[in-house]
């Protein structure tokens, strides 16, 4: 198959690392299963990229809840480097659709893509970085030059199959998810990519906390203070666990702009889960804080996965919020 796409018999590639099945409505197409994925050389790639009549480039993890068809809406729409993503729910589906591009890809592996699609004027660039074996698609979200230019979330179908496209941060300080080349992304971000609305103090401080970066983001955090700043220390002092100095921050937090989105997002995610935990942590619509606290901290000591579940996509949705807001994007999270 590879001397068909290097002597440009092949037009449109469609390369799963799942099943290995052909583009639907696209003729010339061809697959490339897992292991041939992970074992195509730069060397073969910049083949691809510069002789082959190769339109497009269709890298997928998944073909599922309509991705294939988001993804080509997509590319067409933007002729360059598109990814498309599961979320567990829509706000969060609408909530990662909101951040800036950079902001939203320095989030990997929280969400992984599922399907990228390549222009092919994009694979030059695309070739400049490894594909990971280990994780091919989110490899390629950070450090991409250009940078990807859509992102598209879809929401997954139920609770269980959110799971298996989404990492969520941890109720601990513990990280369970690779994070080295997010950290890596971050790092090399100067202030000059949080230009216009961007706090971009704020911005490092909740990637560092999603990526279990605690003391570093309780660090400008605390710089930073105000409502915003606090509530990142809430959340860090929550994780860490040191409950009564969380409940102090909150204290400090006050009513918070996003709490009416965040009550919204919670009674969302109960029905999703199939639970009923948010009457403890929102009543006639008013979040609170100090008893999501507590619920934290019971799911932290419980073996109930619900709870758990429960909590961490609460959580995500928390950390969401701030940073559109952060971002100047609001998404609902207030200005």
């Amino acid at each position: 198959m590879l001397d068909d796409l290097l002597s440009g018999r092949v037009g449109t590639v469609w390369v799963t690392t799942g099943l290995a099945e052909k583009c639907a409505n696209r003729e010339n197409t061809a697959s490339l299963a897992a292991d041939r994925l992970a074992a195509i050389s730069i060397e073969e790639w910049k083949g691809i990229a510069t002789r082959s009549g190769c339109e497009v480039v269709f890298v997928a993890e998944s073909t599922t809840h309509g991705i294939r068809e988001v993804l080509s809406e997509a590319i067409l729409q933007s002729e360059g480097f598109v990814a498309v993503g599961v979320a567990p729910t829509t706000s969060q589906a609408a909530l990662l659709q909101s951040l800036p591009i950079r902001v939203a890809c320095l989030l990997w592996p929280q969400w992984r893509p599922q399907a990228i699609g390549i222009w092919r004027e994009g694979l030059r660039h695309f070739v400049k970085t490894e594909v990971n074996s280990a994780e091919p698609l989110g490899s390629l979200l950070i450090g991409t030059d250009p940078e990807v230019d859509a992102l598209r979330f879809i929401t997954a179908m139920d609770a269980e199959s959110a799971a298996s496209y989404v990492t969520l941060p941890s109720l601990g300080p513990a990280c369970d998810h690779p994070r080295e080349t997010a950290l890596n992304g971050l790092g090399s971000l100067g202030d000059s990519a949080f230009a216009g609305k961007f706090d971009h103090s704020l911005v490092k401080a909740g990637l560092l906390l999603v990526h279990g970066e605690l003391e570093a983001s309780h660090s400008i955090a605390q710089d930073v203070g105000g409502p915003d700043g606090d509530y990142w220390h809430g959340i860090m002092h929550r994780r860490e666990p040191d409950d009564s100095n969380a409940k102090y921050w909150f204290r400090r937090v006050g009513d918070h702009p996003i709490f009416p989105a965040l009550a919204r997002s919670a009674m969302e995610i109960d029905e999703h889960c199939g639970t009923d935990f948010t009457q403890s942590v929102a009543h006639a619509g008013e979040w609170d804080a100090f008893a999501f606290v507590d619920l934290c901290s019971r799911a932290r000591r419980s073996d109930d996965s619900n709870l758990t579940a429960y909590c961490q996509l609460v959580q995500w949705s928390e950390i969401l919020l701030l940073l559109n807001r952060a971002c100047g994007t609001s998404a609902d999270g207030g200005s």
